[in-house]
């Protein structure tokens, strides 16, 4: 069975990686732990700042690339609001 790797950009790469019976199944891990890390960030991602995984097979070539991106949008003029910048954030209580 084949071995891949799951490296976080930015971190230290995975140098053990997972034996995995399929690319398929190296996209499901990827995915849930791409999840759980972002329900363990609890709050503490900020507007641009993103999370970043390669998922690598054996020969070292990438077969897939997760990210999940922040950033902050601006009302522009004839999208409500008073034309001021202001944060698409979700309010406290929603």
């Amino acid at each position: 069975m084949p071995r891949y790797f799951f490296h976080m950009v930015g971190e230290s790469p995975d140098l053990d990686g997972a034996i995995l019976d399929s690319d398929h199944a190296a996209w499901a891990q990827a995915v849930t732990a791409c999840g759980e890390l972002i329900r363990s960030i609890d709050g503490d991602m900020r507007p641009g700042e993103d999370l970043h995984m390669n998922v690598e097979d054996e020969m070292g070539d990438t077969i897939f690339s997760l990210r999940f991106s922040t950033g902050r949008r601006t009302l522009r003029d004839g999208e409500g609001g008073t034309g001021q910048a202001r944060a698409a954030l979700p309010s406290e209580g929603s």
